[in-house]
Parts: C-alpha cells; sequence; structure tokens
C-alpha cells in the first residue's frame, strides 16, 4: 500500500522539468528525494518502478505498478478525464481546439487499450463510451475544448472548470451527470 501511495503522489513529479519523457526525469528526482529521507533502498526501486511504467512507456512489473498505472489512467478516462487532461496538455504544447481534441482523443484511446486490472477495465468502460459519444459531435467537442483551454491559460483549476462546464445546458446529460460522479469518485463505492 505505501508503494502505491507514494508512486500516486510522485508519478508526475517529471512534470516539473516537461512533459517529455516526464516518468523517466520524475524517477530520477523521486530516487533522490526519497534517498535522501532515507527510505530503504528496495522500497525507493519500487516507487521508481512505479513512476517509470505509469504512463505505459515501460511495462509494469509489480502489482503496485500496475495500480499506479491504472489508477493514472482512469485518471484521463471519461469526460472529466478529457477536461483533466485538455487542461494539462493545453499548458505543455501548443496545438490548436481541433488538433487538441485529436490528440488528447488518440492518447486516452492508447491509454486505455493498455490497462492491466480487471476492476480498472470495468470502470474505464462505462466512462469511455459516455467520452466516445461526446466525441462524435465535433463542433460541441471542440467548443468544450476552447473553454478548457482558456480556463487553464487562466490558471482556472481543471475541477472549477468542470463545474464552469457543467453549466452548459447544451452538453449532454450524460456527459455532465459522468463529470458529476468522476468529480465525486462515486465509482469507487
Amino acid at each position: 500500500m505505501d508503494i502505491c501511495i507514494a508512486g500516486g503522489w510522485l508519478h508526475d513529479l517529471g512534470l516539473v522539468k516537461g512533459n517529455r519523457h516526464h516518468c523517466f526525469t520524475g524517477a530520477e528526482l523521486a530516487r533522490e528525494y526519497l534517498e535522501g529521507l532515507g527510505v530503504d533502498a528496495e522500497d525507493i526501486q519500487q516507487v521508481v518502478h512505479c513512476i517509470e511504467a505509469h504512463d505505459g512507456e515501460v511495462v509494469a512489473g509489480t502489482l503496485e505498478a500496475k495500480v499506479v498505472h491504472d489508477a493514472d489512467t482512469i485518471d484521463k478516462m471519461g469526460p472529466f478525464g478529457f477536461i483533466r487532461h485538455v487542461w494539462k496538455i493545453s499548458l505543455v504544447e501548443d496545438l490548436d481546439a481541433e488538433r487538441l481534441v485529436d490528440t488528447v482523443a488518440e492518447h486516452i484511446a492508447e491509454r486505455k487499450s493498455k490497462l492491466y486490472l480487471e476492476t480498472s477495465i470495468r470502470i474505464v468502460g462505462g466512462f469511455h463510451r459516455i467520452l466516445e459519444s461526446f466525441l462524435e459531435d465535433r463542433e460541441t467537442a471542440t467548443k468544450v475544448v476552447a473553454t478548457v483551454v482558456d480556463c487553464a491559460s487562466k490558471g482556472i483549476p481543471s475541477e472549477d472548470t468542470a463545474q464552469i462546464l457543467l453549466e452548459d445546458p447544451t452538453l449532454e446529460k450524460d456527459f455532465r451527470d459522468t463529470i458529476i460522479c468522476q468529480t465525486a469518485t462515486c465509482y469507487l463505492d
């Protein structure tokens, strides 16, 4: 449990140095940090593996790494995950709204295909169906992405951005209901 928690907290540490290959940068930063705290070398290696494997560039070889990987993937799924991922990517890459829709949708589909655990696959299934339906309406998807990009540029957190989008009556009810479910983590019940 401690390895999963540490991996979860530290998995995106490498983003402080950019998005590209941040799993490897983050692994080294975490190693230095944990060594400085006097953490056991074996525990450090397990946490480092969780960080290296969290985005699929390295195959997760332990249950803990699979849990961290799948948790990170679940975070990107469904409407709220899409919003969060667009928010993050818009801050590190210069893409217009149309290209951002494609980039994030492709990334999410790829991550979904690499889930390890049956529970993760079950959780993601319903969320992804709602997102796929949403993405079929290209005009609405582009409008949502433009709103998310605007909020991100103003420093409005993704959770608050989701609340702003919930006020848009033109968005499908399933899309809005799933955002509410995801932000309340009702799928963990």
